[in-house]
C-alpha cells in the first residue's frame, strides 16, 4: 500500500510539472499577476468581470469558494467577484517561485522562470489595455493604447514587445489616480495594429481601422 501511495504522488507531481509548462498555466499566470492578492491562509483573485474568474477556475481547479460583494466608491457602487484558494494550492506555490508578491509590497516584478512568455504577455495586455484616440495640438487625432499595471511588470512587457515585435520600448508613466499603478502608452499608427494582431483582438483591430485619424476641423470634432 505504501508503494502505491508513493507512485500516486509521483504521478500527481508529474502532471503538475506538465501543467506548469502549458499555455493554460501562462494564461492563468497573467490573470493572477494582475488580480491576485494574498491573505494569511488563503489566496484571492478579484475582478468585477465574472468571466475572468470563471475562466481562471477552469484552468486552476479546486477553489475554496467564489462569491460577490458590492464595493462602494465615490463614483458609485459596483460588484466585485472573489475567487478563493488555499495558500498551499500547487498553483499558488508555483507562482511564488516565479516571483509573485502581494500588492501590499507596492512593487510587483515581472515573472522570472520557465513559462510561455508569449501567452503571458498576450493575456496580460488583453486584460489591462484600452484602445482610444487622443487629440493632440493643432487638432490632430492620434490612436492610443494604454496598458495599466505595476511599473516593473510593464517594463518587462515593453521590453518583450520590443524584442518580439520590434515595437519601440516605452517607459512606464505614473497613473493619474493610483500610487501603485503605472501606464505605458503606444501611439504609432504602424505599431498599434501589429500589437492588436499579436494579442488576437480582431474586434479592436476593426475599431482601429475605422478610426478617423489625422487632422480634423472643429466642426467634425463638435
Amino acid at each position: 500500500m505504501e508503494k502505491h501511495i508513493q507512485l500516486e504522488l509521483l504521478d500527481i507531481k508529474k502532471d503538475d510539472e506538465q501543467f506548469f509548462r502549458s499555455d493554460e498555466f501562462a494564461e492563468a499566470l497573467a490573470m493572477v499577476w494582475g488580480f491576485g492578492s494574498q491573505h494569511t491562509t488563503y489566496f484571492v483573485l478579484r475582478s468585477p468581470n465574472k468571466e475572468i474568474l470563471n475562466r481562471f477556475k477552469q484552468i486552476v481547479r479546486n477553489p475554496v469558494s467564489m462569491f460577490d460583494r458590492d464595493i462602494d466608491k465615490e463614483y458609485g457602487t459596483y460588484t466585485q467577484w472573489n475567487l478563493v484558494y488555499n495558500s498551499n494550492h500547487p498553483f499558488i506555490l508555483q507562482i511564488k517561485k516565479l516571483g509573485w508578491t502581494p500588492k501590499t509590497h507596492q512593487v510587483r516584478n515581472y515573472p522570472v522562470g520557465n513559462f510561455n512568455e508569449d501567452v503571458f504577455v498576450q493575456t496580460y495586455i488583453r486584460l489591462h489595455y484600452t484602445l482610444d484616440t487622443i487629440c493632440a495640438r493643432k487638432q490632430y487625432i492620434r490612436p492610443r493604447i494604454r496598458i495599466n499595471g505595476s511599473k516593473n511588470v510593464l517594463y518587462g512587457i515593453s521590453t518583450f514587445l520590443e524584442q518580439r515585435l520590434g515595437i519601440g520600448k516605452k517607459k512606464p508613466q505614473k497613473h493619474q489616480k493610483s500610487t501603485t499603478t503605472s501606464t505605458i502608452y503606444y501611439h504609432s499608427r504602424e505599431e498599434i495594429p501589429i500589437m492588436l494582431k499579436y494579442i488576437e483582438d480582431f474586434e479592436a483591430l476593426q475599431k482601429f481601422e475605422s478610426m478617423k485619424l489625422g487632422y480634423v476641423n472643429r466642426e467634425v470634432m463638435s
